[in-house]
């Protein structure tokens, strides 16, 4: 009898975490877009605005973020040759909340000419004050005509 209420005691507690766990769901995810200006001269830089929707009470790690979590950063994936990610733009602070606006830096070659399609990579990581998710990546497209 005493076996038999300890197994219910722990099949019930395990039911109860996995159902808790059901409940919770995943957590929200931070939302990523961007877009680059319609045209940008060869030779010269384009300036894509990359913008952040972070759920509420949860944070992002600035660029320059030293600490211990994962700073947000860019490259280019199968971008033309030339292109290059140059200098991010982003709010003061380490810890960035809410919607959050950057302004990523590309170098355009002086070759480039004509419709340019670019896929640029996001990495970052979110965080809330008692988790940190896996380090995450995400893609932003962006097209402009190169005169």
């Amino acid at each position: 009898m005493h076996r038999f209420i300890s197994r219910s005691l722990v099949l019930g507690l395990a039911s109860c975490v996995a159902l808790a766990a059901t409940a919770a769901g995943p957590e929200p995810k931070v939302g990523i877009s961007g877009s680059a200006p319609k045209t940008v001269k060869h030779g010269g830089k384009l300036v894509a605005s990359v913008k952040f929707a972070v759920p509420a009470g949860f944070h992002i790690y600035s660029p320059t973020f030293k600490g211990v979590g994962i700073p947000v950063s860019f490259e280019l994936q199968g971008a033309p040759k030339g292109f290059k990610v140059g200098a991010v733009k982003a709010p003061a602070g380490g810890e960035l909340k809410g919607n959050v606006p950057m302004q990523v830096t590309i170098s355009v070659p002086a070759t480039a000419k004509g419709k340019e399609s670019i896929t640029l990579v996001v990495h970052y990581q979110q965080c809330n004050d008692r988790i940190c998710l896996p380090p995450d990546r995400a893609t932003v497209s962006l097209s402009t005509v190169v005169k």
